[in-house]
């Protein structure tokens, strides 16, 4: 279910998610410049992964929500995409993206 922006109260929508070679990049490179969709300027943000691509561990703590939303340009877009195919295998990731926004 995607939940629409409503203007000044931006929150990412929409996550991508998936296995590694599943489509997320060709997807991504879709999506980023079309009229009310924004995509990040860096095509997986990890924000709310505990590892990273090589599975290194990451401090959720450090980051900062306003960097992540500030990776996002166009905050007007009824649909914000994150698409960071490594959240499908992480339970604390779902658990994060549920918290922030429910309605994603």
């Amino acid at each position: 279910m995607v939940s629409l922006q409503t203007k000044g109260d931006f929150k990412v929508n929409t996550f991508c998610i998936g296995a590694e070679k599943s489509g997320t990049t060709s997807l991504y490179e879709m999506f980023y410049g079309v009229q009310g969709i924004s995509v990040p300027v860096v095509k997986e943000p990890l924000f709310f992964s505990s590892f990273d691509s090589d599975e290194r561990k990451l401090d959720f703590k450090k980051s900062r929500l306003a960097d992540y939303h500030d990776l996002f340009k166009n905050k007007n877009a009824q649909i914000s995409i994150d698409f960071t195919p490594i959240y499908y295998c992480d339970q604390l990731a779902i658990e994060r993206i549920a918290n922030y926004n429910p309605q994603a």
